[in-house]
């Protein structure tokens, strides 16, 4: 079975990875939004 649709997530400041990505022909979505919840005691928790 393939995958028909497959997402990666970028920090919003990583222009060298938006560019990338483009260039193999991703395309930046401006439709959804991204959540986390962090539970625990750092930012990598």
């Amino acid at each position: 079975m393939k995958a028909s649709r497959n997402l990666i997530m970028l920090l919003i400041d990583n222009e060298a990875g938006r560019r990338f990505w483009s260039k193999l022909g991703w395309e930046f979505r401006t439709d959804i939004a991204l959540y986390s919840f962090i539970n625990g005691g750092g930012p990598n928790a």
